[in-house]
């Protein structure tokens, strides 16, 4: 019997940031040897993680792995699962095509789907480029004066089961 394998990028929520919950990734790339990922990539050291694996649920990859991580770590750690094929279609899509480029490109990923956002952007300096059920894509002008907390204003509108990563970010896991 062939098992197929399939390629995801997994993006882990509020590790290595300011010296809280350190996970350091050659011991996060030995834990997902020892849990039968394959060909594992991380790029940054933010818990961007690309690998392959033989499940075709991402609810049930993404419940496993954080099971284990934080098994293995001591503390939870969030994971946001994605096909590679879905982050491909968007980066060749590129939503920011006609986007500032003197702006942060974001993309806050949603861990339950959710409908297009139906609020206004009231803060000045934040514009939502592109939504879809599992993602926001978004531009923070950094030239604007009193530019926002755009993560917080994210997490104010879809809750702290997200993760966000800029578009450069998500250019390198692909690279990678």
């Amino acid at each position: 019997m062939i098992i197929k394998m399939t390629d995801y990028y997994i993006f882990l929520r509020g590790i290595n940031a300011g010296g809280h919950h350190k996970v350091p990734m050659e011991e996060l790339r030995e834990v997902l040897r020892e849990a039968g990922y394959e060909n594992i990539r991380t790029v940054l050291n933010s818990g961007n993680v690309g690998l392959e694996f033989n499940e075709t649920s991402l609810d049930k990859l993404e419940t496993t792995l954080e099971a284990s991580l934080e098994s293995t770590f001591g503390f939870p750690i969030p994971v946001m699962a994605r096909e590679a094929d879905r982050i491909h279609t968007l980066l060749v899509e590129n939503p920011f095509q006609q986007a500032s480029e003197k702006a942060k490109w974001l993309v806050t990923f949603l861990k339950n789907p959710v409908l297009q956002h139906e609020e206004e952007w009231d803060s000045a300096g934040m514009e939502i480029v592109h939504h879809a059920p599992d993602l926001v894509c978004w531009m923070l002008d950094l030239d604007t004066t009193g530019t926002p907390d755009g993560m917080k204003v994210m997490e104010g509108w879809y809750g702290k089961k997200t993760t966000t990563r800029t578009w450069q970010t998500l250019q390198k896991l692909v690279r990678k």
